[in-house]
């Protein structure tokens, strides 16, 4: 900003100093006012030329405060793009670390329809790619599951015969999370019972 503020008033001095060795000072005040602002113009226009373009690249080249601003910018786009890639690896270490479970884990929305599912559930419960976002009773029709899974509170499990898999048998246990969400655990108990 100081160097803003000093670039404003060396050209503010500068121009009344010739203004009035010319004996037109006012008029060369102003036409220097007009060049610094019609300057600060142009590198605004390049620093928003250069967001709009998805701040790629190196930031337009200036100093003083929008050089600042520039700066700043790119180094937050560079802290974004490293936290984005953060999420990005725990999101594919939670996917790979649920997709080696032995259990089924289902996860609905709060309106009960079918939000996400593990490789588990889907041999479980005979799950499709275009079973996403379909209310969950839809496709298990059980009256005791939609019982079970309509309740305000989840209390204990319920156990179920396999859609997916004929013979077997499952037991689902059920929790809210988030924003009513519901997490749906599906345990294989076939050699159980």
């Amino acid at each position: 900003m100081h160097t803003e503020i000093w670039r404003l008033v060396l050209v503010c001095l500068f121009s009344l100093l010739f203004g009035f060795s010319l004996g037109i000072p006012f008029e060369l005040f102003l036409a220097g006012v007009v060049l610094y602002v019609l300057w600060t113009f142009r590198v605004i226009t390049l620093i928003f030329n250069w967001i709009d373009k998805g701040m790629r690249g190196i930031p337009p080249d200036s100093d003083g405060v929008w050089g600042e601003i520039s700066d700043t910018l790119n180094r937050q786009r560079r802290r974004h793009r490293r936290t984005q890639e953060k999420m990005r690896r725990t999101i594919n270490r939670v996917t790979r670390l649920t997709e080696a479970l032995n259990e089924g884990i289902l996860v609905l929305d709060s309106d009960l329809t079918i939000d996400w599912w593990n490789g588990s559930a889907a041999k479980l419960l005979g799950l499709r790619p275009s079973d996403r976002n379909s209310p969950v009773i839809n496709l298990i029709r059980d009256p005791a599951f939609v019982d079970y899974i309509t309740q305000k509170e989840f209390d204990g499990t319920l156990k179920l015969r396999s859609i997916g898999q004929s013979g077997r048998m499952l037991q689902l246990c059920a929790s809210f999370f988030g924003e009513d969400e519901i997490v749906v655990v599906i345990t294989d108990i076939s050699r159980l019972d």
